[in-house]
């Protein structure tokens, strides 16, 4: 079985969200190795979009809507070559697991007003 999910995002809701709700939103959607890779930008709001955008499109690909599941349990990793990974954990990781997704694929990407992600999801 293979599932996709993909969203798109514009950066300036989640710069307006990030800039009235400071730390609150932040720290309920991201989590801590997110922000602190988001924050070494000059520019941080694409790659917090971006990770928005990737975190909709896992539920997307497990047929699933906000609320399923916290955000947090959602987490891009990045690289130092610059490669996202998907890495699940509590809730998230056991609606996978019970859907047999085994392994995920992942693309992000951004221009001057929005970002996309999307989302490969691969059963056993």
């Amino acid at each position: 079985m293979e599932t996709i999910g993909v969203d798109i995002i514009e950066i300036k809701r989640i710069a307006v969200l990030v800039d009235k709700w400071s730390g609150k939103f932040t720290k309920r959607i991201f989590t801590t190795e997110e922000l602190s890779y988001c924050f070494t930008k000059k520019f941080p709001a694409p790659s917090l979009a971006a990770r928005f955008a990737a975190k909709e499109a896992v539920l997307k690909a497990m047929g699933l809507g906000l609320g399923a599941c916290k955000l947090k349990d959602i987490e891009v990793i990045s690289h130092p070559s610059g490669k996202p990974e998907l890495k699940l954990h509590e809730k998230a990781e056991e609606i996978a697991h019970s859907m047999g997704l085994v392994r995920w694929q992942i693309s992000l990407s951004h221009s001057k007003s929005h970002a996309v992600a999307m989302v490969l999801a691969v059963g056993n």
